[in-house]
């Protein structure tokens, strides 16, 4: 495990053992520690806990962001694609003086918070997505769901689905959540979470890769896309032994579940090797627009790789652009009505708003702070049907409509 750095104020960490089999690093400068908890094939921070009367630096700028992306190559913090960091916005530091500007943004509703009551998080929070009646849904660490009406009001929460299986793979805009079941899709009743349907899946829907990521398309079916160890004898699936990614594989769903084509060999047109780093950059996020263009979010993996950012592709698959993004360590894109992308990174309290005429930062800092309810650090984002965003971070579900530009 390599040598890892106190994200309040960039000390060396020395790692040690609990009794109770975790993994804790404690800052040699300001004693800070960090609990982590080795689940499966991630490893999940538990807690960042401060010494008695410490204060928080600034919350990382892009460039420390730059240092910490290695993480990802150590296995330390979490590595789960497509899960997001759940616990990174609970003590990523206090927002820096230039993000206690006012936000851009009007919040419509602000709730959650982390308990057993109706509307609360028992787990952490991970992931929000949006249906097309406004409803958005919420998915904690341990696939428990929770369903808030367009006004915020609890609609419903149901464990995770399948007797331990069911991770996440869309909220259709019909309302149904699809979850993936082993060897199939299940439709689940978000009202109850009761089992509708199941649907045989296709291939490589289970490889657990460097490369796993899904959105809804706009004709209300799935795009899956991944990077599966079928397809990549030689690692690369994994993101060793190349610093090209390997071989993926799109896969478009109609909204019956039924495959309808198959797109392949998508970043190696995007990304040329890079003989001064040895793993590959990872695709952790798509989104697709109206026209039927979609977009990987790939993050890098080792410091001074700069081939990350969002990559657009036609319907075709043909590559079309690779759009410069500020990046720190993780985040997801998601489409908005009127084919803008929004991206959210889980190291940073902004936004970026990607339209035809660039790239835009909103700070989201100012939200909730006035209750003691801010967000700290953005962990997922959705866009209402009427454009105005339903945004995850530490344990509150937000509903924001952007005011003014930044």
């Amino acid at each position: 495990m390599r040598k890892l750095k106190c994200t309040s104020c960039g000390g060396g960490l020395t790692l040690g053992n609990t009794p109770e089999g975790h993994v804790v690093g404690t800052c040699a400068h300001c004693q800070a520690q960090y609990v982590i908890d080795a689940r499966g094939r991630s490893h999940v921070v538990v807690e960042h806990r401060l010494p008695p009367g410490f204060m928080p630096a600034s919350a990382p700028s892009a460039a420390a962001g730059v240092r910490r992306r290695a993480l990802i190559g150590g296995g330390v913090a979490i590595a789960t694609l497509g899960l997001g960091l759940p616990m990174l916005g609970r003590f990523l530091a206090a927002p820096s003086p230039e993000a206690q500007r006012e936000a851009p943004f009007r919040e419509v509703f602000n709730v959650g918070g982390s308990g057993a009551q109706p509307g609360q998080f028992r787990g952490s929070p991970a992931d929000v997505r949006v249906d097309s009646l406004g409803r958005a849904l919420v998915r904690d660490t341990d696939n428990r769901y929770y369903l808030f009406a367009p006004d915020g009001g609890f609609l419903s929460h149901f464990p995770r689905p399948l007797e331990g299986r069911g991770s996440l793979i869309a909220f259709m805009p019909d309302g149904d959540l699809v979850v993936n079941a082993s060897k199939t899709l299940a439709r689940i009743d978000v009202m109850t979470g009761a089992v509708k349907a199941q649907t045989p899946g296709p291939d490589y829907v289970n490889d657990w890769t460097l490369g796993a990521a899904q959105c809804v398309t706009p004709e209300g079916g799935i795009a899956i896309y991944r990077v599966p160890d079928a397809l990549n004898p030689d690692r690369r699936s994994l993101g060793y032994g190349s610093s090209v990614p390997g071989e993926d594989v799109l896969i478009l769903l109609d909204r019956n579940l039924r495959e309808t084509r198959r797109l392949s060999g998508l970043l190696t047109q995007a990304i040329a090797a890079d003989p001064m780093v040895e793993q590959s950059p990872a695709p952790v996020s798509i989104a697709m627009d109206g026209n039927g263009s979609f977009y990987l979010y790939v993050i890098p993996r080792e410091d001074h790789d700069a081939r990350g950012g969002v990559f657009e592709f036609n319907a075709d698959g043909r590559f079309q652009r690779r759009i410069q993004v500020e990046q720190a360590y993780f985040g997801e894109i998601v489409t908005a009505p009127d084919n803008s992308l929004w991206l959210a990174d889980s190291w940073m309290t902004k936004l970026q708003h990607i339209t035809a005429a660039g790239v835009k930062s909103y700070e989201t800092a100012g939200l909730g702070q006035k209750k003691g309810q801010g967000l700290g650090n953005i962990l997922s984002v959705a866009s209402y049907p009427d454009g105005s965003l339903a945004l995850l971070g530490n344990d509150r579900l937000l509903r924001a409509e952007v005011i003014h530009d930044a």
